[in-house]
């Protein structure tokens, strides 16, 4: 597997320092050469201090000032490098940089900061032409020539190779340069071997190479091999993953269902069971806010279920208050003879909603929601049909008999449901139906208090709720009250 790891260069602001009182061709009156020095110095400040936005404007002034002064491309260069690697800020470095030689092509600072560009896109040959074309034009050129070596002897490629020997497995990581010469090996330990692997590659990502042995993530040093750090509370095998920014999100057929680390390999959150129903997660990719965990083990059978959690560093669910609630909330309301329970996602956070429906039809069914400290549920229908957007906090029901009939859309609010809109149809009067010429009755329709027509009461409840993009409760198994307690008991 080819691997290119980047290398952090010196930036090339100081060299810059150093050129700023050269002499250069199309230079500006004394005035101007004044007002561009104090801008100029204004951002080398700046930038010292870490202040980069104000760093920026400041670069940028000097060069409206003075456009042809290459040092102050360099320093602005520097300033989108240090803002972080994303590709806006390389592109816009690059440029800079590649102003700047074209300017001064004798500037080692911006041979170093467009060689900084290029490794950090993984593109080492670029940076190593890059190198060599200012080692050859730059007078002062030891800070090339040692970038160049580091650039030569930087790991080009990891490979990961898997060993069995009488029973065990085992894996050799190597790193090894353009050249093919090994600078590194680790090598795991030997572990009894299962139905699944025990040792398992993940790869290269944000300056680091990670790994699993044994239930342990590992960040290497992609340059010397060295552990960065470990963590052993995954405990899983089987992985999947993806990467967060940069962070990195498992998932294991054995082990959590959802396993996050920063880059420091801290542990951001850990769920044993996002939902007792669902096994064996397969995939993990990320969409809108959300890890999105395909589950292969439903309640169906083998299956492709996702289940979704908040990405949302703040997010905070303790998974055992909203089940113990949710019990103690089905005995508290005689809900234990009732024949049919469900949990859905209705909200944005990763506490399931849970929907009852009555054994008695005057009862009719409820959907419950935890705020954290308690129950708090809404009435839907004698027979409990209920519509839901998935995790975009709509709901919707209907119900209704004898010519009078009625919708009713509501949301989630900090735990608490609330009403949005209502909209109620039927006889004008029940004793006395009247009906059109094709023996259809003659119903009056009143949404949110306006009388309307047929048609707008159907665009109206279409707006507030998009039923194409929407479940039903009734779309998965429902399951009785002994098969309830046991999830929620976990």
């Amino acid at each position: 597997m080819k691997q290119i790891i980047s290398i952090i260069l010196g930036l090339g602001f100081l060299l810059a320092l150093c050129a700023c009182g050269q002499g250069i061709n199309g230079q500006a009156s004394s005035k101007d050469q004044l007002s561009w020095q104090e801008q100029y110095d204004l951002g080398v400040r700046y930038l010292e201090n870490g202040d980069y936005e104000e760093a920026i404007i400041a670069f940028t002034a000097a060069i409206e000032i003075d456009p042809k002064r290459a040092v102050a491309y360099v320093g602005r260069g520097d300033v989108y490098m240090l803002s972080g690697d994303s590709r806006g800020n390389l592109r816009a470095a690059r440029t800079d940089y590649e102003k700047a030689i074209e300017l001064d092509e004798t500037l080692a600072g911006a041979y170093l900061g467009l060689a900084d560009v290029y490794i950090r896109q993984e593109k080492l040959e670029k940076a190593a032409d890059i190198l060599r074309q200012g080692i050859d034009l730059v007078e002062d050129n030891g800070k090339l020539l040692e970038k160049m070596d580091q650039v030569e002897q930087s790991v080009e490629d990891i490979r990961f190779e898997r060993g069995e020997s009488n029973g065990f497995e085992y894996a050799v990581i190597t790193g090894a340069n353009s050249s093919g010469e090994i600078q590194w090996t680790y090598r795991t330990g030997q572990y009894e071997m299962t139905e699944l692997a025990q040792v398992e590659e993940i790869g290269l990502h944000n300056g680091q190479y990670y790994f699993v042995e044994a239930g342990t993530v590992i960040a290497l040093n992609p340059n010397s091999g060295e552990v960065i750090w470990k963590n052993d509370s995954f405990g899983g095998a089987g992985m999947c993953f993806a990467f967060h920014d940069k962070d990195l999100l498992l998932a294991g057929y054995y082990g959590p269902d959802f396993f996050w680390l920063d880059a420091d390999g801290n542990t951001v959150k850990r769920i044993e069971d996002i939902d007792t129903r669902y096994d064996w997660p397969s995939k993990i990719r990320i969409e809108n806010g959300y890890a999105e965990i395909t589950m292969q083990g439903t309640p169906e059978g083998y299956g492709g279920h996702i289940l979704k959690v908040s990405l949302d560093r703040n997010a905070s669910v303790d998974n055992n208050a909203w089940r113990q609630a949710y019990l103690s909330y089905i005995q508290d309301n005689g809900a234990n003879e009732a024949p049919e329970f469900q949990l859905i996602y209705v909200d944005d956070d990763d506490i399931l909603e849970l929907w009852i429906r009555y054994s008695n039809i005057a009862a009719g069914a409820r959907v419950c929601t935890f705020d954290g400290s308690r129950v708090n549920d809404a009435y839907i229908s004698e027979y409990g049909d209920l519509d839901y957007i998935e995790r975009g906090g709509l709901l919707h029901t209907c119900g209704g008999h004898s010519d009078v009939y009625w919708n009713e859309v509501f949301t989630i609010q900090n735990g608490q449901f609330i009403g949005l809109f209502h909209g109620d149809f039927g006889a004008e009067n029940n004793a006395d139906i009247q009906f059109d010429e094709d023996g259809i009755p003659i119903y009056v329709y009143n949404w949110d208090g306006e009388d309307v027509t047929e048609q707008e009461y159907q665009d109206r409840l279409t707006r507030a709720f998009d039923m194409s993009s929407s479940r039903n409760v009734f779309d998965a198994p429902t399951y009785d009250y002994d098969q309830m307690q046991q999830i929620l008991l976990g």
